[in-house]
């Protein structure tokens, strides 16, 4: 059982820097509770339009476009497990230099409903998430993340996407979760080196598109335990795949590796 929590804890780790999903220093994951289990989340038509970002100044980004009136659903698809995820990502307070980003998934495991929602930055030099504490919206409520240090950017500024162009993100964060009745508290540091490696055509549920630039992430984590077990995970390694459509956003990501259970993120609609 420690073993799987702790698996379940790095994958979702990896999962959080794959998608660039929340940030921010205050958050957990909390039922909705006012949405009866058992009730799906409603299943849009698949759809594929190019959206002009409403952001002004350092956060108008072609590859991550925001809108306050629009949401964009993606599906969470796993070879190994019989029921399938989706979560919704939507924008709000947009102003030229920072944007919330909220979210909600559904546990198809137990049907609850989880939000989460954090801010980010932009400037000259990109769109920063400074924060992994969204890492509690995709585990559970017993599990808090605290972001001590941040460096490096998440998104380069859209005038510099090229092929072989790269750029470097890193993170040390303290996890707490509860483990079998036990509390437990480790370090954790998160390096990684993302590249834009090609343009291609790719196909998902919300449509073909036929120039999706492929930024490939490699990278390594650290879990130290500490006092707590007296153990540590050295060297994860992290490497994942995402595809990101001008005027789309993220349309595909996929974790790569001798670990990888071909788990993968696409869109589905935006609407």
């Amino acid at each position: 059982m420690r073993l799987n929590k702790l698996a379940l804890i790095s994958g979702a780790v990896l999962l959080v820097l794959a998608l660039a999903a929340c940030s921010s220093a205050e958050i957990a994951a909390t039922a909705i509770p006012d949405v009866p289990a058992n009730t799906p989340i409603p299943t849009p038509e698949p759809t594929s339009p190019g959206v002009a970002s409403e952001a002004p100044g350092a956060c108008r980004h072609a590859f991550y476009p925001l809108r306050s009136d629009m949401i964009w659903t993606y599906q969470i698809v796993s070879p190994v497990e019989a029921a399938e995820g989706s979560f919704e990502l939507s924008y709000e307070n947009i102003t030229a230099d920072s944007f919330d980003a909220l979210m909600s998934l559904r546990d198809p495991e137990t049907d609850e409903i989880y939000r989460a929602s954090g801010t980010w930055y932009c400037s000259d030099d990109g769109i920063i998430s400074s924060d992994l504490a969204a890492i509690t919206f995709l585990t559970a409520a017993d599990v808090t993340v605290e972001t001590l240090d941040y460096d490096g950017i998440t998104l380069l500024p859209a005038s510099q996407w090229e092929v072989g162009k790269s750029w470097d993100s890193s993170y040390q964060v303290n996890v707490n979760f509860d483990m079998e009745g036990m509390e437990i508290s480790a370090a954790m540091t998160v390096d990684i080196t993302s590249t834009i490696a090609a343009i291609e055509e790719i196909s998902v549920s919300a449509g073909t598109y036929s120039e999706a630039y492929r930024v490939n992430t490699k990278g390594s984590m650290i879990m130290d335990l500490g006092g707590d077990m007296g153990a540590s995970l050295s060297d994860i390694p992290i490497e994942y795949n995402t595809w990101y459509v001008r005027d789309i956003g993220m349309v595909r990501q996929e974790t790569l590796g001798v670990d990888a259970d071909g788990t993968y993120v696409e869109l589905f609609s935006l609407e």
